[in-house]
């Protein structure tokens, strides 16, 4: 009777601990969903600061920058100059033509989004965007790879800003092999109602550290000439205003990957497929 005693109150213990186990469980699964929420709340109110600082800086800034451009084109055209001298004004321009284009990607993200999402072909996309890209790909020594699903639907977008958000990607994958050339594998398939694109490239790669802050505005791994740590926020941005999401995975050493989560909607992933 002792022994049966004991073992009738060993299963009430257990089972007294099994919904104390599953509260302690709904408690951490909250405070997790809570921290996200918490996060993305964060950073949405940073992409709305960034949105109205782009916007006015990106107006006061376009006019001179287009006349420092417009008078270092007519001397190199014009002026006789030394080698050295020649190398610095290619340089100057190649900076200005940098800051433009960083310019025309903050006020593209400023833009009032005006509704108008048409269908998109993703495949075609990439293939425009990697056919204007491939003389900077050719130069990096980077060769290109894809591996797209054929049944890929079309999706609904806001097309100007997507080609945005993938050159920017791209972009990111070139200076992530610092020169030293490598491979961009760029992924294009269907995962569930949404499409999914990866650009994964073999360059220095990303510490835990370092993807944790790597959408957030203004940080850069890279060096002050080179980064302004605007594209990743933007392009983040510019992904959750069409419902999507994007991801990083990456170890230090071993090349980083981007995820492009972009929902398909309504009649879009009906017209027909990548074909």
């Amino acid at each position: 009777m002792d022994r049966l005693g004991r073992n009738r109150n060993d299963d009430r213990q257990q089972t007294g601990n099994a919904p104390s186990d599953d509260l302690e469980r709904r408690v951490e699964h909250r405070t997790y969903e809570l921290q996200e929420m918490h996060r993305h709340t964060l950073q949405a109110e940073k992409l709305r600061a960034l949105s109205r600082f782009s916007a006015s800086v990106a107006h006061e800034l376009n006019n001179p920058l287009q006349g420092m451009l417009t008078v270092l084109g007519g001397l190199q055209r014009r002026a006789e100059l030394s080698d050295e001298d020649r190398q610095l004004l290619e340089a100057a321009l190649g900076e200005g033509r940098r800051m433009r284009q960083l310019l025309r990607s903050l006020q593209e993200f400023a833009r009032p989004s005006a509704g108008r999402q048409v269908v998109m072909d993703v495949q075609a996309t990439l293939d425009g965007l990697l056919l204007m890209l491939a003389p900077d790909l050719e130069r990096a020594g980077i060769a290109v790879r894809r591996d797209d699903s054929t049944d890929l639907p079309r999706i609904l977008a806001d097309t100007d800003r997507i080609v945005l958000v993938f050159e920017s990607l791209i972009i990111n994958a070139i200076e992530a092999c610092q020169g030293r050339g490598g491979t961009l594998t760029v992924t294009a398939r269907r995962q569930g109602d949404r499409v999914s694109v990866d650009f994964t490239d073999t360059g220095v790669g990303m510490d835990e550290a370092e993807q944790a802050q790597v959408f957030q505005p203004f940080y850069t791994t890279k060096p002050a000439v080179k980064g302004t740590g605007l594209g990743l926020p933007v392009s983040h941005g510019i992904v959750r205003s069409h419902g999507g999401e994007i991801q990083v995975h990456s170890r230090p050493g071993q090349g980083a990957t981007f995820t492009v989560l972009l929902p398909v909607r309504g009649d879009a992933g009906e017209e027909g497929t990548g074909d």
